[in-house]
């Protein structure tokens, strides 16, 4: 999360791309079958596209012809839908 958000639960959008390369990497050379990474930015409205785009950056690790999925949620509130 890098906008919207309490200052209690944002962090630099670099810091947290950065975080989630290292835990792709730690998680994908484990090379175990049962645990697999998935990128999940927070909430979309709480994510700035930068730190968007770097989520999907981070989906193109290609480790034993692997790729990472990217999900992500958006609320069903109306107001949460007009903002994406």
């Amino acid at each position: 999360m890098d906008r919207e958000s309490p200052e209690s639960y944002m962090e630099p959008t670099a810091q947290g791309l950065e975080e989630a390369e290292e835990f792709v990497k730690y998680t994908l050379a484990k090379k175990c079958s049962r645990i697999y990474p998935c990128i999940t930015p927070r909430f979309i409205p709480t994510c700035t596209m930068e730190s968007m785009k770097g989520s999907e950056k981070n989906t193109e690790f290609e480790f034993d012809l692997n790729i990472v999925p990217l999900r992500s949620v958006v609320s069903s509130l109306n107001l949460a839908c007009e903002v994406v």
